[in-house]
Order: C-alpha cells, then structure tokens, then sequence
C-alpha cells in the first residue's frame, strides 16, 4: 500500500498486540504460577475432556515435545492426571485435576476479564463484536 510503512503494516500491528498479550498474560499467570501455554493446555483440556499430546501442543502453540515437558509439569503440580484408556490400554488419557479445575476456571475468568478487556478497551460493543469479526475473517486466508 502506497504510504505505508512497516511499522503501519497490519502483521507488525498483530505481531505487537500479540506481544503485549503475552507480556501481561506472563504476569497475570505468573501469580499462579502458570505459563500461557500451560493455561492453553488447561483450558484446552477444560473444553475438551479428551485430547491427544498433538490437540494439545496445537493448541498452545509449542511443539509436541514441549508439550511433553509442559504435561510432567502440570502432572507434578498434581493439575491434571494421566489414565489408561479401558479400550486401548498403551493409550494414555490426560484429565484435569479437581486442582485442576479450580485453577482453570479462576485464570480463564481473570484472563478473559483483564486481557480482553484491554485488547477491546475504548471500542463500542459494535466495534468490539466487527474487529472480532475481521480477524476471524483474515484467518480464514491461512
């Protein structure tokens, strides 16, 4: 686009409002002791009651082998459990702890009160609910 810089360019826009998510979600979390993709791999076993190491690290954004790492954490800090699946018993189910639980759904609400609401802070409900919009758009162009 004529007149615009790479500092002006939407991808640089996303890739600072991404940063800046991450910064405050690292100090949100932190007081719990948790990482965004911890919470991720919380949350995404909260939705999901059953999902494979690969669902997992998909949707925390770190390689499987992180994801590996990350589930020995979150075991240790007894936040989930692993079990044998009654069919297939070398399968191994990953379920949220009672811990578990309590901690997910207390970060899930704070997070989605103080991050979202700074992301759509000064929008209009309108504006708020067609940004939204548009980006679930140009994600649908990858």
């Amino acid at each position: 686009m004529k007149g615009t810089n790479t500092f002006e360019g939407a991808g640089y826009l996303i890739r600072r409002l991404q940063q800046e998510i991450r910064n405050d979600m690292d100090k949100t979390l932190g007081r719990y002791d948790l990482t965004p993709p911890q919470f991720a791999t919380l949350l995404t076993l909260k939705l999901k009651s059953e999902a494979s190491n690969a669902d997992l690290a998909r949707a925390s954004f770190v390689t499987p082998q992180t994801m590996v790492r990350i589930i020995a954490n979150l075991e240790a800090a007894e936040l989930i459990k692993k079990k044998n699946d009654p069919v297939h018993g070398r399968i191994l189910k990953i379920e949220l702890t009672e811990k578990g639980e309590k901690l997910i759904t207390k970060c899930q609400s704070l997070v989605g009160e103080h991050i979202e609401g700074k992301i759509l802070k000064g929008f209009s409900k309108t504006e708020a609910q067609q940004f939204k919009d548009l980006l679930s758009k140009s994600l649908k162009n990858f």
